[in-house]
């Protein structure tokens, strides 16, 4: 925007919004925010000088010296450059929000789009258990909680229908995808957390995961998960069960391959007891949760029916065609869906997202 316009924007600190003496807002590039109000809230102490205008911030390791109306300032006693110089707005003192911040060493993160600023210090609360739909739509309640999610790990496979995923990756080329029954997010990949396995481009996709962290925003206003706590599912739910299709997109009227897997990434055998019914299942939903298509095999009968085994490093794996122009089978009308199988009416897989396109003439 032009350097001369103003624009009021809102203050969010873990997650909540803050109600400010005076409002916060943003000049060209730089956001302005009171020294009273936000400051104080992020730990820092306050000591203001009415005779120069000077405002004093420090916490034990931090001593910032600003002065209104000065584009210099001084660090520890060292002189530094300000792109905005602080000034009064309705008897407050109004600062740089992004330079104090990060010598606070408090995490930023700014959303251009709803004109909000999202502050994040130490302190994240206690852990709570959430869905990656939540956290997508209704990113405001969680950004700065510690949240705890559990999916599949779907490595560096990110969705392109997937609000979460198709933004690209918010921090580094080594985030990952985490994908739960509701949707997909990212985790940040460059900070060192252990974890149960490799978290490795394709390697160890479908290994089910807990993962507790916290929800931060991205520059480009998307939710990211930043871990704290890495912990795989333990069997028989840790047990691998993957559904994929040839493609993600098919033209109306194409053949659609599905392959549904099955395997064990664990060092001992483990059974999986199954219900009654279907030895497995493929479902084909819309955008509204309608079914459109399912596949079911019965069980064969045998002293084996009802139960899976499996070995370590074994795979089960089954792949069906669907031909929309056989008899009896409509054809999808052009949108996107979610294909997901089930395995004993006990094992569900993640969904998997394709797109239907129209056919051209």
């Amino acid at each position: 925007m032009p350097a001369a316009a103003v624009a009021a924007v809102a203050v969010f600190i873990n997650g909540c919004q803050v109600l400010l003496p005076t409002a916060a807002f943003q000049r060209g590039d730089t956001v302005l925010v009171p020294v009273k109000g936000v400051l104080d809230r992020l730990g820092a102490k306050i000591t203001w000088s009415p005779e120069s205008k000077e405002v004093l911030i420090t916490t034990p390791g931090l001593q910032l010296e600003l002065a209104v109306g000065a584009t210099e300032a001084r660090l520890h006693g060292r002189p530094i450059l300000l792109q905005t110089a602080p000034e009064l707005s309705e008897g407050c003192t109004m600062v740089p929000l992004r330079l104090v911040a990060q010598a606070l060493g408090t995490d930023i993160a700014w959303d251009q789009r709803r004109r909000r600023v999202y502050l994040q210090t130490g302190s994240v609360g206690p852990l709570a258990p959430a869905t990656i739909r939540e956290l997508m739509e209704r990113p405001d309640d969680w950004v700065g909680r510690l949240v705890m999610l559990v999916g599949e790990y779907a490595g560096w496979q990110p969705s392109p229908f997937s609000p979460g995923t198709r933004n690209g990756v918010p921090v580094s080329q080594r985030d990952w995808v985490l994908r739960d029954t509701t949707g997909e997010v990212y985790c940040r990949g460059d900070i060192t957390v252990a974890a149960p396995f490799a978290l490795t481009p394709y390697s160890n996709v479908g290994r089910r995961l807990v993962v507790a962290g916290v929800a931060k925003l991205s520059r480009a206003g998307f939710i990211f998960l930043e871990p704290r706590e890495i912990a795989q599912q333990p069997p028989p739910l840790g047990l691998v069960c993957t559904v994929t299709t040839s493609r993600r997109a098919y033209v109306e009227g194409e053949t659609l391959r599905i392959r549904l897997r099955v395997a064990n990434p664990f060092r001992t055998a483990v059974r999986l007891t199954c219900r009654a019914g279907p030895e497995y299942d493929l479902i084909v939903r819309d955008r509204e949760g309608k079914e459109m298509w399912r596949l079911s095999l019965a069980s064969p009968p045998g002293p084996s029916a009802g139960a899976l085994t499996l070995q370590p490093d074994q795979t089960r794996q089954i792949e069906e065609v669907w031909e929309p122009s056989g008899a009896g089978v409509s054809l999808l009308p052009p949108g996107r869906y979610t294909v997901k199988g089930e395995w004993g009416g006990v094992l569900r897989s993640y969904p998997h997202m394709i797109a239907i396109l129209p056919r051209q003439g």
